[in-house]
Formats: C-alpha cells, sequence, structure tokens
C-alpha cells in the first residue's frame, strides 16, 4: 500500500501540491507540469480514493493493490513524493456506482457511506500542516463523482491566489466536457437550448465511440443504438448541470510541456491498468495528448490550468452562488434537477 502521510518538524516549501481523487489522476492531468515542477523543488501529490476493500469482481482489473505499485513506479519516475488519504473508492462504497450513468452523473448515491464534510475536514487537516508555493486541484470535469467530492473537499482553498485547477484528463480529451463543466462553475454560459444540447451530446458520444470501453463493439446496428443512447445521456447530463444565475470568472494558463512532454507519455503509460480501460491504443491517447488547444490559437504541446478569479474583498460577482456539490440520487431514478449542498 501506498504510505499514509507523515509529517515532519521542517517540512519544506513545496512547489506544488496536487490533490488528486485516484492514483493516476494527477499525472494523467498534469504529468508535464510536475515534471517541470520537480526540477525547481519538492512536489507532492495527495491521493484521496485508494482504498479497494470490496472491491467488485468486475472492477479487480482496474482496481487491484497494483495500482499502487504503478503510482510509485510513476512517482519515482518523475520526481514527486505521493501519499494516500485511504477514502474507500466509490465502487467499494456502493455497487450502484459501477453504472456509468451514476458513476459520471454528479450524483451521489444515497446509500455512499460517505461524509463529505468528514473528508473536507481530513484534507484540511493534512494541508493545514504543509507549505507550497502552488496547489493544484481538479476541476471535476466528466462529473465521475469522486472527482467531484475531491473539488468539493477543497473548497476553501478554491479563492487562494496560490490555487490552480486541472482538467481532469482523460475526460477533458472529451467536447465540450470542459467548457460544460466551466459553465456549471460559472464562467461563461453555454447553449442550453435543445439543438445544441442534442449536438453538444453527439460531440461527447463521437469522441468517446474510439476508445476502449465501446471498440469491442462489432455489430453495426448495435454500435449506432449505443451511440445514439450515449449522446442521449450527455444531452441530458448537460441540461441538469446547467447552472444560468451563478457567475464567477476563471481565467485560464496553457503551459507549455514541450520539454517534458515524453516524460510525461511514459509516465502515464507505467499506469498501464488505466490506460487500457481508456484507450484499445496507445497512439489514441498521444492523439488526445498533443491537441490541447491553446485558448491564443498558438501551436504546442499543453496543459491548462485555471484559477478562479475572486474580486477584492472575496465576494463573487453576480447571480447567486450555490455549492458545488453533488446533488443526492434517492433512488427515483433520473438526478434531481437542483443542487443540493453537502
Amino acid at each position: 500500500m501506498m504510505p499514509r502521510i507523515e509529517f515532519r518538524s521542517a517540512a519544506p516549501v513545496h512547489r506544488a501540491v496536487i490533490v488528486s481523487p485516484h492514483w493516476d489522476d494527477a499525472v494523467f492531468s498534469c504529468g508535464g507540469r510536475i515534471a517541470q515542477w520537480a526540477r525547481e523543488g519538492p512536489v507532492l501529490v495527495i491521493n484521496l480514493f485508494t482504498d479497494f476493500t470490496g472491491a467488485p469482481s468486475r472492477t479487480r482489473a482496474s482496481l487491484g493493490e497494483h495500482r499502487a505499485r504503478e503510482e510509485a513506479a510513476a512517482a519515482a519516475f518523475l520526481g514527486f513524493t505521493t501519499v494516500s488519504l485511504g477514502e474507500k473508492d466509490c465502487v467499494c462504497r456502493s455497487r450502484k456506482y459501477l453504472a456509468p450513468g451514476r458513476l459520471f452523473g454528479g450524483v451521489r448515491v444515497a446509500e455512499d457511506p460517505i461524509d463529505p464534510s468528514r473528508l473536507r475536514e481530513k484534507l484540511e487537516r493534512v494541508l493545514s500542516k504543509l507549505s507550497w508555493r502552488e496547489m493544484v486541484l481538479p476541476l471535476g470535469v466528466g462529473w465521475h463523482v469522486d472527482h467531484l467530492l475531491a473539488h468539493e473537499a477543497t473548497r476553501g482553498f478554491h479563492g487562494d491566489p496560490r490555487t490552480l485547477f486541472y482538467e481532469d484528463a482523460p475526460y477533458s480529451y472529451v467536447p465540450p466536457l470542459v467548457e460544460r463543466r466551466l459553465a456549471e462553475l460559472g464562467h461563461r454560459p453555454v447553449g442550453d437550448g435543445a439543438r445544441v444540447l442534442r449536438e453538444d451530446g453527439r460531440r461527447a458520444a463521437a469522441t468517446l465511440f474510439d476508445w476502449a470501453p465501446f471498440s469491442g463493439l462489432r455489430s453495426d446496428w448495435i454500435r449506432r443504438g449505443a451511440r445514439w443512447a450515449t449522446g442521449l445521456f450527455f444531452a441530458r447530463l448537460f441540461r441538469r448541470r446547467t447552472r444560468p444565475f451563478l457567475c464567477r470568472p476563471w481565467t485560464v494558463h496553457a503551459a507549455d510541456i514541450s520539454d517534458a512532454f515524453d516524460l510525461k507519455r511514459r509516465a502515464c503509460f507505467l499506469y498501464e491498468s488505466q490506460i487500457k480501460a481508456f484507450f484499445s491504443e496507445g497512439s489514441l491517447w498521444e492523439s488526445h495528448a498533443r491537441s490541447v488547444p491553446d485558448p491564443a490559437g498558438r501551436p504546442g504541446l499543453l496543459e491548462r490550468y485555471w484559477r478562479l478569479v475572486v474580486p477584492e474583498g472575496g465576494v463573487e460577482r453576480g447571480g447567486v452562488v450555490t455549492p458545488d456539490g453533488l446533488a443526492v440520487d434517492h433512488g427515483d431514478g433520473d438526478a434531481p434537477a437542483g443542487i443540493e449542498g453537502f
């Protein structure tokens, strides 16, 4: 198992502290910058959901103890320190998360035993003992239930000028998941008309159908039906996650990782179980990773990081600011229309 956090009396000032929902999320999302930061000072990755006790048999290929070994290998390769908070992975908390619609629906099922307030307090106790130049947190792109819990657990640090948010990869490679998540967080409105929602859903489905979970579908009519259903799922998800009254501007920084891209590639492929779970061919991962767009339209190999703009005095501008937390699914099928706080 990955070591838990231990503190020395004279803790270093970390170049970066990265909060990662699972082993692999930090490297998949920030591997290039991790390699660059590690040249400048200590880098610490805090992984939250790393307890796979009671994992369903169908998930053991991707939720085994070997994932700790993959993380250790990547940490040694890129030069960062990795520690674990030891919280249970979502599918080990409830079998209902085996359904993709629940896992990625931004909805915490009612029988999920996790206490989000306790998780937040636990993480804040850990972070209170550390010093850093930059903290790097997940945006929650893709609405994976554990990624949203990680985003919510760090709420107290969101307005800190040292805080950056990474685009959760590989979900960030699926258009328009980044734009839709940022719109939910108040950055910039996106279309919520039925036609726009359907088109965005089709775009997401079109990208995903090259990925491993769908590549095994051989029959043309099964593929067409599954692709239609996936597009419909995303259209409905985008509609539920629209928050028209929220205004919280964000700024983006496109970090050039050209000098570290090969290191990132090699580190990502150390997470063999996860690469195979997403991509049937390694070249598909590389095609996505090389195509992160620069907001200014410049060429290059990039990772994008976002910062929340907090006006002077710390008061957010405009509209009604509601929690970023997960709604709770009480078993009636679809997610609630509103967003309930923890």
